[in-house]
């Protein structure tokens, strides 16, 4: 028996003319060009001037433009049994004022939740967003543009990704250490000890989980900026691009880095590592790509392991652990044991004296792991296809190589790797420091440099030519037929969301009941 709705479809074949259009057009119509920009970066990256030239070429397209300074927002929190006084800025130096801030802001992460400062920059711009229209339940498609200066902690990124989807771009701002020390000790009077502390607390605050976690939060980025400009005019151009490719309707076609390490991204996905997925592509001096990784368990015959082979004898289908886990839990035992038949450690303290094994240095071993890494696996697959050299090629990795990768890099003849996330176990520049180095200027080592460009989980979205239609008896620059911003949303998706999130605020005391303005 056919059920009366398929009866219907077998009826009615051929909906009536027009209707289908009717129906997607009316669901067009509800969509929004606000678009959501935050910064993150170290101290002294350039977070403020970077949200400056954006503002300047969001201008250019017709954005009416908001900022948001997160720290703004927090000297109006009150933590309780913590108070704080805002700095005068005449009355105190700059690196006081900026620890000052870091200890509260730690304070409202710690007290209210880690993302606690990214809703209330969410209540901000419904609040803006009010102003304009003047009712909660109103929804119209409003060209605003919000800049939220600056981000600092990885779930701040994920509470506004959340609410607003695909029209939140965060901004990732890289900088070398010794430049962003040049500009804070000459412009700022930062003394030397000032920025190394407030630094490294900016960076990665190992201590504290409600603490300061750039080096993370910037990993998470929509676009990497890499802000070692001589001037502000090279600066502004890379911002004018970003611009032009997310709110603008000319043709932006990717940069060798972005295809390069767009393709070294969908590597990393072949992996079934169960530590981390990463992926490696080589490309040529002439920029060619020639070689492709991933780290996977290496098979006999050449290559690794693959979902096709009769017999995959990958971790997750030897018992599901990680075999570099797995000797290290081993290694503590064995310590502990020798400790203990020596009369050195008291039987009654096993569990401190493994949780202070567990956190040593012996966590950083990397050298049980039963996979090929894919900076190696690249390297390797040159070696089965006679004839492409990586001498003077550059390498693209999604994580940071690990020493030993590295050493194999530098044997290789490779000039410069470009990557995008951290891994903190890495010695390479500390062990090779005569042939590695992070700094772009120095040519005589090879060059571990941090990635710039569209990230990759946006390479198809920003790059793909999804109205690129010229309109009939025109061709030139700026008259494609893109309506909208490559990175528009629902009207009916965030505005929920927003209120949830502003709930949340005041439930937990963040801000005071009633804090959205509603009429």
């Amino acid at each position: 028996m056919v059920s009366s709705g398929a009866a219907i479809l077998k009826k009615s074949t051929v909906l009536p003319s027009g209707s289908s259009n009717e129906l997607i057009n009316s669901i067009k119509k509800r969509v929004t060009r606000e678009l959501v920009f935050a910064v993150s970066g170290q101290i002294g990256s350039g977070n403020s001037l970077t949200t400056k030239k954006l503002e300047k070429y969001l201008l250019a397209y017709g954005y009416t433009v908001h900022h948001i300074k997160l720290t703004d927002l927090a000297e109006k929190v009150k933590v309780p049994e913590m108070p704080f006084t805002p700095i005068n800025r005449q009355a105190a130096s700059e690196s006081q004022r900026v620890e000052s801030l870091q200890n509260h802001c730690d304070n409202i992460r710690l007290h209210y939740g880690c993302a606690a400062l990214a809703q209330l920059a969410v209540l901000n711009i419904s609040n803006i967003r009010l102003e304009k229209l003047g009712s909660v339940g109103k929804k119209e498609d409003l060209k605003f543009a919000y800049i939220i200066d600056s981000l600092k902690h990885p779930d701040e990124v994920r509470l506004l990704r959340q609410a607003y989807r695909t029209s939140f771009v965060l901004i990732g701002i890289e900088t070398p250490q010794e430049l962003r020390k040049a500009r804070l000790t000459s412009k700022k009077g930062f003394s030397e000890n000032d920025f190394t502390k407030l630094s490294m607390r900016d960076k990665d605050d190992d201590e504290k989980v409600h603490g300061q976690k750039v080096s993370l939060t910037v990993e998470l980025s929509d676009i990497f900026l890499r802000n070692d400009c001589d001037t502000e005019s090279l600066l502004e151009n890379k911002i004018e691009r970003f611009t032009k490719l997310i709110v603008g309707t000319e043709v932006v076609t990717p940069t060798i880095h972005e295809s390069s390490m767009y393709a070294a991204y969908s590597n990393a996905a072949r992996s079934g590592c169960l530590s981390r997925q990463v992926g490696a592509v080589i490309i040529s001096k002439t920029g060619e790509v020639i070689a492709t990784g991933t780290n996977d368990v290496p098979a006999f015959g050449g290559g690794q392991y693959t979902c096709e082979l009769e017999h995959d004898e990958r971790c997750y289908n030897k018992g599901g652990e990680c075999y570099n886990d797995s000797e290290k839990k081993q290694l503590y035992k064995e310590i502990y044991a020798s400790l203990l038949s020596e009369a050195l450690v008291d039987p009654a303290n096993e569990k401190s004296v493994l949780r202070v094994l567990k956190n040593s240095r012996i966590k950083g071993l990397i050298e049980f792991s039963r996979a090929v890494h894919a900076e190696m696996d690249a390297i390797i697959s040159l070696a089965r296809r006679p004839g492409a050299s990586p001498v003077d090629g550059a390498l693209y990795s999604t994580t940071y190589p690990c020493h030993s990768c590295a050493r194999h890099i530098v044997a290789a003849g490779i000039k410069t790797v470009f990557y995008i996330e951290p891994y903190a176990k890495s010695l390479a520049t500390k062990l090779h420091l005569d042939s590695i180095s992070n700094y772009e200027r120095d040519t005589s080592k090879v060059r571990f440099l941090p990635y710039e460009g569209v990230a990759p989980q946006r390479y198809l979205t920003l790059f793909q030519a999804i109205g690129r239609k010229k309109k009939e008896n025109e061709g030139g620059k700026g008259d494609l037929e893109t309506p909208l911003p490559k990175l528009f949303l629902n009207l009916d998706d965030f505005y929920d969301i927003e209120l949830k999130i502003i709930k949340n605020a005041e439930d937990i005391g963040l801000v005071n009941s009633g804090a959205a303005r509603v009429s």
